[in-house]
């Protein structure tokens, strides 16, 4: 059996959210909305095309507090690469017309 991870829904979600209905509530104006931070329990597959979605979000199930994706270091600079980003400027170009 897959193992469930805890989800809470976005505002970008609708009345559905893997094929599972958002409670509601009404919003300031008293319209009823779907209820944003709603958590779901959900395996990977039935949560892989909401994810994609943005229409729910990977929580900590003891916090309720959204789990933070990886944050990918940037490649370490090469110290021997010539200055600028290799785009020439209107004066190089001039400078090599004339």
């Amino acid at each position: 059996m897959d193992e469930k991870k805890a989800y809470a829904v976005t505002d970008r979600a609708g009345w559905y959210v893997a094929s599972r209905k958002v409670p509601s509530r009404r919003d300031e104006d008293g319209n009823v909305v779907p209820m944003v931070g709603h958590v779901f329990w959900l395996t990977e597959p039935e949560a892989r095309h909401e994810l994609r979605n943005l229409t729910i979000e990977e929580v900590d199930p003891t916090t309720g507090l959204p789990i933070a994706p990886p944050v990918e270091t940037p490649p370490a600079e090469d110290p021997q690469a010539p200055e600028g980003d290799g785009e020439e400027t209107a004066s190089k170009r001039k400078k090599k017309v004339a």
